[in-house]
This record gives structure tokens, C-alpha cells and sequence, in this order.
């Protein structure tokens, strides 16, 4: 079966081409044309849309019971404080029904576990999505038979999330595999962003963000250069080490490894976009102090963090 990737619309307009399954045709009483493809047969419709609302996908066709799906889209407009109505049928039976906030970059993403007994029946499954009175878009996969095997879902997601700074807001760039980003908020007065993640393989995975030199950084001041510094960064309170590619104008691209059951990374700079900008001074001064202290503490490296969080950091 094709997986169907359908978007919402209204009016008709530029012509689109989607594949859908023969039963499919038939129930929607639209024109096909046959057409062969590596000794298969499948079948296709014109559609005339006009307003793309909703799309919906999933990350495979076809799962056993017990893998994870991961269902993405994204939406054209965000309308403030509607979510995305997201529900999974077999046949006309639900299994699974959730809201879904919409990213500050118009995209969304949900993890649907396939376990229990509801999901044990083999065959089609409909993913159908709603967003306000008219957006709707529906994908369909396919349990096959058998116990899903382990490692979980690796697919490379990459987005766009929205940070309040207080005063503003920025975007981070990112793109994950093995895992999805949930949220990621700034604490200013740390100099550090957090990044909740949910892991979804059981190998881990890595997220790679830019991180914009306006809003966040690392930096050391000798006289009247300003060169960069490492960033201090932890999983779960546990300090780890970080890749970074070459060093841009306007961002730093770092790539960070995680593991199965990490959920929070810190990426902790010597300055960020305070809520008010005359703190700016200040703030830079006191991060020059600590910087310099946690170089001094090499025996226990950063161990300065622990009065700074009031919990312990430790080494991975």
C-alpha cells in the first residue's frame, strides 16, 4: 500500500497528482489512470486543490506491534489557541486521540506507541487530522504481523523552535535523529537554553542546533579581542562533550549525542538576551567571574555548577 499524504482544501485550483490505493478509487468514485511500476500496479487521481491547511505523514508504511510511529506535518496558518485534532482509526474504531500545539514554525509532530491489545490487529490504519472548521488531512500505514523490533524510531527530524527571550523571541534550528524536540525555553539569568527531548531509539541518537551569536553564546575577552569559548553542556545534570562545525558569523552549529532515556540538555553560554538590555553589562561581568572560576576548577570541572543549580553535576 502507498501511504497517502493528503492535505486539506478548498475550492479547486492547480491540478496536484495523488496515489491512492484501487479501493480507495473506488470509494471515492474519481477518475483513475492504471499505470506499472516494478511489476505493481497502483492507481491514480487528479485532485484540484487550492488552500493547503493541513498535512499529515508518518515516518514509515508499515510497523509491527510495539514500534513507535512518528506522525509530522505542518499547518499554513497558526491560528492562537487552536490545536491540532489528531486521531488513528482501524476500520471506524479510534485507537488513539490527541491535541497537538502547533511549533512556532507552523510544524507538528506526535509519538503513538503501537502497544497493546487495540493495536495487535494487522491491516489499515487511518491517520486523520483536523485543524479549525475546514483543514483536514488523512495518511494511512499498515500493521503487519509479528512483535516489533527493537531500536525504535531513527528517522532525521529537522525544524525550527521558537525560544522566548522575554523581551523577544528567536528561532533555533535543529535537526534530530533518534528522538523529537518538545520544547526549548531560555533561562537568562544562567546563560543557558534547555532542550527536552524524547528519545525514541533505543541506540540513541544526536541533535545538531544553531545557536544565533545575537541570543546565546560563549565567549572570552582578552583585552580588545573577543574570541569564542566552549560551551558547558549536560544531559540529565551529567556533563558531555559536544561537536561543533566550523565557527559561523551569525550562529554556532554544535552536535550533541544522546542516549535512550536522556530528556533534558543544557547548553550553558557566558551570555544570553537578557529581559531587560541594560542588564547586559552586568551580566556579561558576572559570566567573565564565573567562567574564571570554573577554570579553576579543573580537578572537578564545573563544579561550580553545583551552587550555581543547587544540584549535583557530574561527568560522563
Amino acid at each position: 500500500m502507498v501511504a497517502l499524504v493528503a492535505t486539506a482544501m478548498i475550492g479547486s485550483a492547480v491540478p496536484a497528482i495523488w496515489m491512492v490505493s484501487d479501493a480507495a478509487a473506488q470509494e471515492d468514485g474519481g477518475s483513475t489512470e492504471e499505470t506499472r511500476e516494478g511489476g505493481e500496479e497502483s492507481r491514480m487521481r487528479q485532485i484540484t486543490p487550492q488552500n493547503q491547511i493541513v498535512t499529515v505523514t508518518t515516518d514509515r508504511t508499515e510497523y509491527r506491534n510495539g514500534d513507535a510511529i512518528i506522525i509530522s506535518g505542518k499547518i499554513t496558518t497558526n491560528v492562537i489557541d487552536t490545536p491540532i485534532i489528531l486521531q488513528v482509526f482501524t476500520d471506524v474504531n479510534p485507537v488513539y486521540i490527541n491535541q497537538i500545539t502547533p511549533a512556532g514554525d507552523n510544524s507538528y509532530w506526535d509519538i503513538v506507541k503501537t502497544e497493546g491489545a487495540k493495536w495487535a490487529k494487522p491491516g489499515e490504519y487511518e491517520v486523520s487530522v483536523r485543524y479549525g472548521p475546514d483543514g483536514k488531512a488523512t495518511t494511512e500505514f499498515t500493521i503487519v504481523p509479528g512483535i516489533g523490533a527493537p531500536g525504535g524510531s531513527s528517522k532525521e527530524i529537522t525544524g525550527s523552535s521558537e525560544v522566548d527571550a522575554g523581551s523577544e523571541t528567536f528561532d533555533v534550528k535543529y535537526a534530530i535523529t533518534g528522538g523529537v524536540v518538545e520544547d526549548m525555553t531560555l533561562d537568562w539569568r544562567d546563560f543557558t537554553l534547555l532542550v527536552d527531548i524524547n528519545v525514541t531509539s533505543s541506540s540513541g541518537g544526536s541533535i545538531t542546533m544553531e545557536l544565533p551569536r545575537k541570543y546565546i553564546g560563549a565567549e572570552r575577552t582578552d583585552g580588545s579581542s573577543t574570541t569564542d569559548e566552549v560551551f558547558i553542556v549536560l544531559i540529565d545534570d551529567v556533563e558531555t562533550s559536544y561537536d561543533e562545525s566550523p565557527r559561523g558569523q551569525t550562529a554556532r552549529e554544535i552536535t550533541i549525542n544522546f542516549l535512550e532515556g536522556d530528556s533534558e540538555i543544557a547548553i550553558i553560554g557566558t551570555y544570553a538576551v537578557p529581559e531587560f538590555e541594560h542588564m547586559v553589562v552586568v551580566m556579561a561581568a558576572i559570566a567573565g567571574v564565573m567562567l574564571a572560576s570554573v577554570m579553576l576548577l579543573r580537578g572537578g570541572r564545573y563544579g561550580i555548577l553545583t551552587a550555581h543549580y543547587g544540584r549535583s553535576v557530574t561527568s560522563r
